[in-house]
């Protein structure tokens, strides 16, 4: 099983891909779920766990070749609907703020695909479990629906 390193930019759907991971049978880790994120060690974490999701790696990209391995694969969370934009904007997010998150998740995107496997993953077109295990090479793909957890209170559908 690849170690797998998910960036994504809040409010796009990383904790449905954790999810989705879990249910592949990896071992996630979600850095919300930490008390004290600010203070963890990506190339540690990946000790105990075989996936790491957190919007904030998009911001640490650039660290990964010193720490971790050519073999890591790398999922880069694309969404860009204005249902996500919506709901950045009603956890308090400026439109400037947005285009900056965007920008730098763009940035991490072209700089990774250069040194790692990486794939982009949108779940408002849909992407999902044939996507994910195709790219995972996991060889059997969950018949259940892929989770959409944590939507915004605004509902939007995707």
């Amino acid at each position: 099983m690849n170690k797998v390193v998910v960036c994504g930019l809040c409010r796009a759907g990383t904790t449905s891909l954790n999810e989705a991971l879990t249910i592949l049978g990896y071992n996630t880790l979600h850095i919300c779920e930490l008390t004290n994120p600010s203070k963890f060690k990506t190339n540690l974490m990946f000790e105990q766990y075989d996936s790491i999701v957190n919007w904030k790696l998009t911001e640490q990209y650039k660290s990964f070749p010193s720490i971790l391995p050519a073999d890591y694969k790398h999922i880069i969370i694309c969404e860009r609907s204005q249902g996500w934009e919506n709901s950045m904007k009603q956890f308090g997010f400026s439109q400037e703020e947005i285009e900056k998150l965007f920008f730098q998740k763009e940035k991490a995107y072209l700089y990774l695909r250069e040194r790692y496997t990486v794939m982009k993953f949108n779940i408002s077109e849909h992407h999902g479990f044939l996507q994910l295990c195709n790219f995972l090479r996991v060889g059997k793909v969950p018949t259940q629906p892929f989770p959409h957890s944590n939507r915004s209170p605004l509902n939007y559908e995707i």
